[in-house]
């Protein structure tokens, strides 16, 4: 794992994450049973694809980022998912906006 001090943009960042892929997760879930087959069988490989490239992840030796480019796809497509499938009016749009502002201003305004 890289060794970087904790700070509140680091913690906040992985809640953000975290939080839309639990959404995500939680109405595949509900939604599964009314995919196809071959829709289920993508949904679980995206799922395994997640877990193996976490697990790359802690066995990496490289101090650097670079590793977790892998857990990108499954991790949006999770993301994704838990807005397409949501019927919340008013949290899911708030999740998507506070995602987007909190990576505008990591990308432009911390140095």
């Amino acid at each position: 794992m890289p060794s970087e001090p904790p700070s509140v943009l680091l913690s906040i960042s992985i809640f953000l994450i975290v939080t839309g892929f639990l959404s995500g997760a939680y109405h595949i879930q509900n939604n599964l049973g009314k995919m196809l087959i071959q829709a289920r069988k993508d949904w679980s490989l995206l799922l395994w694809m997640l877990l193996l490239s976490s697990l790359l992840i802690f066995t990496s030796n490289s101090k650097e980022y670079s590793a977790w480019i892998l857990c990108a796809l499954p991790l949006a497509a999770f993301h994704a998912a838990g807005y397409l499938y949501s019927n919340n009016r008013y949290l899911t749009p708030f999740l998507h906006w506070c995602t987007f502002g909190f990576a505008i201003y990591l990308n432009y305004w911390v140095r």
